[in-house]
């Protein structure tokens, strides 16, 4: 218990979960949902981490309201117009109005940054949730947010400007957390939650305009085109860009620690920044002030004396300037990035970096070696470090080249990865008017007009003083990409699988805690999480898990065991009423709540039940991953509803013989043509489905290059051709089908050209884990996999094993379940081709993807 402003008992919710309830199955994600299906999940199933701890495991905590006492810091709201920035700044009236509105920010930010460090993993005053990219979010971001959008939109709705909003938060998690909530308001001073919700939501109001896809230009047709959209459908002319608190981490690293942050807020004309402000109130005032953690001997007093906190502010043809947090009527130091010390010409030799703390912004370690490039062979400690290095988190380091503290800064995140403009937009403009450069690692200008996101071909950006250092900068990089491309063909011409161990333990402990906890981003997917659960019960099957004692106790401390999964599946299986049959299976979770699952219901609800068809419905795809584990778990379908899952096939399957997934649901492919086969054969019972009519339309899909489409008419992919072969082989027509013509020589063609030196699903594609299976598994049931290079093709696949166990889609990637099963089930697959007992791993069926030995029970015997 603590006590909140006016000293009420207010509870604090801990960051570390509470002990959860015995439970069938934990499958914890981080984020909030719709409070509707949050009580029916929690209160029916008890499948939640812990009982009124909130759905998916939120974590925050109830600070009071620090802000108090510290308003006569920052002097007034308004910036002495006369004094700080020249009479004649460019657009002089905006740049005051965001000027006051990023210094209000900064009295939030300064009062409710933490003194230490205080991370999402410790006790902390700052309430913090996780968002889906596992980034943190504090009470901060939200209240920035709601202060810097509700100041400009107050002064545009005064002046009649039409102006618009890009923004990283938005608030969907303080509408279903009351607490946080709460919090956010108070800190905030928004009093009431609507305004405070409508508020921060201004900042995506960039997703319903029309004209904002990604990827598309403002251009001269673009604007003509935009004029006749509905006002609430155009995008702006100007555009306000606001980064909350960019660097969340910095700002949770705690202040005496030396953690930098900033609130990063733009306006764009016409796709261009044109004014760039940077609150920084953790960074040291003085250019030569490198102290970043506080001594002992400062604290708030004598830092009221400003020498820590600035503002960077900067407009388009009219300069930088570095002003104090508070306006106390000094004028602004005019910023200039020049490589100089002391006056004298600072050498290229000699060119210091601002990195990044986390390893996100040199995702795959290529700044060291572009240190070396520039700065020669002693350019990094016995650690791998940079010696000429500032490690610093945010566009606080943009400021510190722009002064003259720092001369280059590279940000090169994951391959993959589509850079947000709130994370630039401001910076650049403070860059380049103190006279420095901001590229893409080819070195040419960023395109702030596709969006919200930049382009997809920003593989990176490069900062750094200008002229020769930029030039430096940018040959570095060319350098050290042609040399990973050398190495990386070095390594897959001598690296054998066996020189990359596997790491059984690893896979165990991350396979485990999936059917315990996941991360946030997966709530997306709680629709299909019996298809996580199948991927994660799959892959410790192959890892034999199940039938070791020592595992299954590891399991048992975890709250996991078999039945509990088993008496979860059949919680999801749909009831059956007379009219009905056609609805039968499972469902993908129990997102639906009590009324729609439960088996033992009065007469009276089950009539009542019927209007809620359209929601409680089998899906064909779920039918299938449920059958599946509940098989390899052992359970003897004596609960299963076969009759009625037979009716529900005869009624999903469509005129030109393919499947609907649901049967209000007018998707159609071959996936669902696939999951309809292994029903079938599961049950031992082909009456749901008319084979020649499947086969037909097996037959349709065939591209002009031997591969299968999803559907008719389609490009043929590495996916859709697995399903196609294998249905085909669990109808026993494989043989008849594929003979016809040249098929055959044609299909086996185009999979063994898919190797590159992974699998890639479609020609022109990047190599991709999954598809080791999916092509590989076609190869198998066409009995020629001899033709791959296994070798390779494990190789690649081992080097997308993970620290934290699993398997990523592409090299230096994060893990996730699909891509991590898909990945083992190749490994197993594999072995018939090479011989390793590292790897300790169960053979495979690749017809219905589950272990040989559990599908052994089930006849035919397929591969």
């Amino acid at each position: 218990m603590g006590t909140d402003s006016s000293g009420r008992h207010v509870r604090a919710r801990s960051l570390r979960p509470m002990k959860a309830q015995p439970a069938p199955l934990r499958l914890i994600l981080s984020v909030s949902v719709v409070p509707l299906l949050t009580a029916a999940f929690a209160t029916h199933y008890d499948i939640s981490p812990c009982k009124g701890h909130g759905y998916y495991g939120k974590t925050h905590h109830f600070a009071s309201s620090a802000l108090h006492g510290v308003l006569d810091e920052f002097g007034s709201d308004q910036p002495n117009a006369d004094d700080e920035l020249p009479l004649d700044f460019p657009r002089r009236h905006d740049v005051l109005v965001a000027l006051s509105a990023v210094r209000k920010a900064c009295r939030v930010t300064r009062a409710l940054q933490p003194d230490f460090e205080a991370s999402c993993t410790k006790t902390s005053l700052i309430g913090t949730i996780q968002k889906r990219d596992l980034s943190p979010v504090t009470v901060a971001d939200y209240a920035v947010q709601a202060v810097v959008l509700n100041h400009l939109q107050q002064v545009a709705v005064a002046n009649g400007d039409n102006v618009g909003y890009i923004a990283e938060e938005d608030s969907s998690s303080l509408q279903n957390d009351e607490i946080l909530c709460q919090q956010v308001m108070q800190e905030s001073g928004m009093l009431d939650r609507q305004d405070l919700w409508n508020t921060i939501d201004l900042g995506k109001s960039y997703t319903k305009w029309r004209d904002c896809d990604d990827n598309v230009a403002v251009t001269d047709a673009s604007r003509q085109a935009n004029q006749s959209l509905p006002m609430l459908l155009r995008r702006p002319r100007r555009i306000w860009c606001l980064d909350p608190i960019d660097g969340t981490k910095g700002f949770l690293r705690g202040k005496k620690t030396g953690g930098q942050y900033c609130i990063a807020l733009a306006l764009l004309e016409d796709g261009v920044p044109t004014i760039g402000i940077l609150g920084c109130p953790n960074l040291p005032t003085r250019v030569d002030d490198e102290t970043y953690s506080w001594s002992d001997k400062e604290n708030e007093t004598n830092n009221q004396a400003h020498t820590r906190g600035c503002i960077f502010v900067a407009s388009r043809d009219g300069g930088c300037f570095q002003l104090p947090l508070a306006c106390n009527g000094v004028r602004g130091i005019r910023l200039q990035a020049t490589a100089s010390e002391n006056g004298a010409q600072r050498l290229l030799s000699d060119g210091r970096f601002c990195i990044g703390v986390e390893k996100f912004s040199d995702a795959s370690g290529q700044c060291a070696g572009m240190a070396q490039y520039i700065h020669g062979a002693d350019a990094l400690d016995q650690d791998g470090e940079i010696i000429n290095a500032r490690r610093m988190d945010s566009q606080a380091k943009h400021g510190v080249i722009a002064r003259g503290g720092a001369e280059f800064y590279v940000r090169l995140p994951r391959p993959g990865y589509v850079e947000w403009i709130w994370d630039h937009a401001a910076g650049n403009v403070v860059i380049e008017e103190a006279g420095g450069q901001m590229t893409d690692t080819n070195g040419q200008p960023i395109d702030f007009s596709l969006g919200a996101k930049l382009s997809e071909k920003v593989s990176g950006v490069l900062m750094s003083c200008g002229g020769e250092f930029h030039q430096a900068l940018v040959d570095a990089f060319a350098y050290q990409e042609t040399r990973n491309q050398i190495d990386h063909d070095t390594f897959m011409s001598t690296t054998t699988p066996y020189s990359i161990s596997f790491d059984r333990e690893r896979h165990v402990r991350y396979f485990s805690s999936c059917l315990s906890s996941l991360a946030e981003g997966y709530s997306r997917l709680d629709t299909n999480r019996l298809t996580l659960v199948h991927f994660s019960v799959q892959a410790l099957d192959l890892l034999g898990v199940w039938d070791n004692e020592n595992d299954e106790t590891m399991l048992t401390d975890m709250g996991i065991s078999k039945q509990k999964i088993i008496d979860w599946i059949y919680s999801l299986q749909v009831p059956t009423w007379k009219g009905n049959e056609q609805f039968t299976g499972f469902l993908g979770g129990s997102f639906l709540g009590e009324f729609a699952c439960s088996t033992s219901a009065s007469k009276q609800e089950k009539n009542e039940r019927q209007s809620q068809q359209i929601i409680c419905q089998g899906h064909i795809s779920m039918t299938y991953t449920a059958l599946a584990t509940l098989h390899t778990l052992g359970d003897d379908f004596s609960r299963v509803n076969r009759h009625g899952i037979l009716q529900s096939l005869r009624a999903l399957q469509l005129e030109n013989g393919s499947f609907k997934c649901t049967i209000n649901d007018a998707e159609h492919d071959m996936r669902f043509l696939y999951c309809a086969c292994c029903i079938s054969h599961m049950l031992h019972d082909w009456s749901g489905v008319n084979i020649n009519a499947a086969v037909d339309y097996i037959r349709k899909c065939r591209s002009f290059d031997g591969a299968i489409a999803l559907l008719p008419g389609q490009e043929g992919h590495g996916g859709s051709t697995f399903c196609a072969i294998a249905s085909l082989a669990l109808m026993q027509r494989l043989d008849d089908v594929v003979n016809e013509g040249n098929w055959r020589h044609e299909l086996i063609h185009w999979c063994v050209n898919r190797q590159v030196s992974g699998m890639q699903g479609r020609p022109n594609k990047n190599p991709d884990t999954c598809y080791s299976y999916w092509i590989g598994g076609t190869m198998r049931l066409l009995g020629r996999d001899e033709l791959l290079d296994h070798t390779q093709l494990r190789t690649f696949v081992m080097q997308c094993q993970t620290d934290m166990g699993g398997f990523s889609k592409t090299i230096n990637d994060y893990p996730d379940v699909l891509h991590s099963f898909y990945s083992m089930a190749y490994i197993s697959m594999s072995q018939t081709w090479l011989q390793d007992d590292s790897f300790r791993l169960k053979e495979l069926n690749c017809t219905l993807g589950i272990g040989r030995e559990r599908a052994a029970l089930f006849h035919p015997l397929l591969p």
